[in-house]
């Protein structure tokens, strides 16, 4: 995945990233085309999202800004993606306790275990590392309220995603609505409030650990 976006960026300044597995809404590709050209020359913003948790959000808005990048269905641009950076011991030797914190979304998620397990060649992923670029650089991803692609490489034979529960099952957004961006470009609090509470219920009972095995590979 590293080498395919770097070579395409490359060469096109910008990319689209799908995998095999995902179904997407007939309005994704007009989505991600607008949040590409409208953010374009806003270095706070580092990725644009397709998907988002089966959750409810009350907002005018269609689109919010958090932190965390989700990786079904995204895309980013040359002068942001030209800082990626996989190198956990840089990581695991700067970063303070509040700092793990914060990247923990209050610790709701531990997200920086995938550092460590990398750290100690336990597990070999890209993604965590494109979400902690992201994080350093203090940039902000864009993500659709309802989401506008799903995963369906779930099962035994899949590679990673065995299962997958309430909060990920997300319905593709087919509905033809005009794209309203946030007048402000901040993390929407109130979601990211709603996202740490969701992670925090499923987290005692382990219920997101096939979701973020997705930051493997």
């Amino acid at each position: 995945i590293i080498r395919g976006v770097t070579k395409t960026i490359n060469k096109k300044k910008r990319a689209i990233v799908l995998e095999d597995d995902l179904v997407l809404s007939k309005h994704f590709l007009e989505y991600m085309n607008k949040s590409l050209d409208k953010y374009k020359k806003n270095k706070k913003i580092w990725h644009v999202s397709g998907f988002n948790f089966n959750i409810k959000i009350v907002s005018q808005d269609t689109q919010f800004f958090t932190r965390v990048a989700n990786c079904w269905g995204w895309a980013t641009w040359h002068d942001r993606w030209k800082h990626f950076k996989k190198n956990p011991r840089e990581i695991i030797n700067n970063w303070d306790e509040k700092k793990i914190k914060k990247f923990n979304f209050d610790n709701t998620y531990n997200f920086y275990s995938q550092i460590q397990r990398n750290y100690n060649h336990t597990l070999n992923s890209w993604a965590i590392f494109w979400y902690a670029t992201i994080f350093n650089k203090k940039g902000l991803c864009i993500n659709p309220i309802k989401s506008l692609t799903k995963n369906i490489g779930v099962g035994n034979s899949a590679t990673n995603t065995h299962r997958i529960e309430k909060i990920l099952h997300s319905k593709i957004n087919n509905q033809k609505k005009e794209i309203i961006f946030p007048k402000k470009i901040k993390e929407n609090e109130k979601i990211f409030s709603v996202l740490k509470e969701c992670f925090r219920s499923h987290n005692n009972q382990n219920k997101l650990k096939n979701f973020f095995s997705l930051f493997l590979k």
